[in-house]
């Protein structure tokens, strides 16, 4: 899944060799801009989807100097961004000696799916629940308010409260979607996908 750190020689970074800069970064760059708009999609902040396009692309694991030059970012935004990403468990950090002093170099996890899964447990985590917890309030507010409403304006307050109520329900039995897609990993969720697209066609 990961290099292997004690097999580690100092990565060049992809600028600096002049050989294969131009056309490599011809490919690299528009891949490494794509990610992170991706990135930004999923919640994930457009600098560390940039970071972690940087890190799956190289065929060696990068230290955070490397990837604030290839970037030209900060190596204090680089080392945030790096941080985060492995939090998330989408890049994997090994301390290793280099030219006689101690590094941490980074490789990133070479599935796309990983990636995707561990973004949806973590963007679950960290903002999902917070946001269904928001919704169960209106919902439960809704459905309070309705019973101490005016009877002259409760019709209209009854639609409100089903369209609100029927929202809760989506968003519930979307948290489902999300907790069954996380826990089953790639190959489960393949498998239930493929049973599934055999009663669409």
């Amino acid at each position: 899944m990961y290099g292997a750190a004690n097999a580690f020689v100092e990565a060049e970074p992809m600028a600096r060799n002049s050989g294969r800069s131009v056309h490599l970064r011809s490919l690299e760059d528009p891949f490494i801009e794509n990610w992170g708009t991706i990135a930004d999609a999923f919640g994930m902040r457009r600098g560390t989807g940039r970071v972690h396009a940087l890190v799956y692309l190289s065929l060696e694991p990068l230290c955070s100097v490397r990837i604030a030059e290839r970037l030209d970012i900060h190596i204090d935004q680089a080392e945030a961004h790096l941080r985060q990403l492995c939090a998330w468990g989408v890049v994997h950090g090994t301390d290793c000696v280099v030219e006689g002093s101690r590094r941490r170099v980074y490789d990133a996890e070479r599935d796309p799916w990983t990636w995707f899964l561990q973004t949806l447990r973590e963007r679950r985590h960290r903002e999902f629940i917070l946001l269904l917890m928001s919704v169960r309030n209106v919902s439960d507010y809704s459905s309070e308010l309705l019973q101490s409403i005016d009877p002259a304006e409760r019709e209209r307050l009854a639609q409100l409260h089903l369209r609100i109520a029927r929202f809760g329900v989506f968003f519930e039995e979307l948290a489902q979607l999300i907790d069954a897609m996380t826990r089953l990993g790639k190959g489960p969720l393949f498998k239930a996908l493929k049973m599934a697209s055999r009663f669409v066609r």
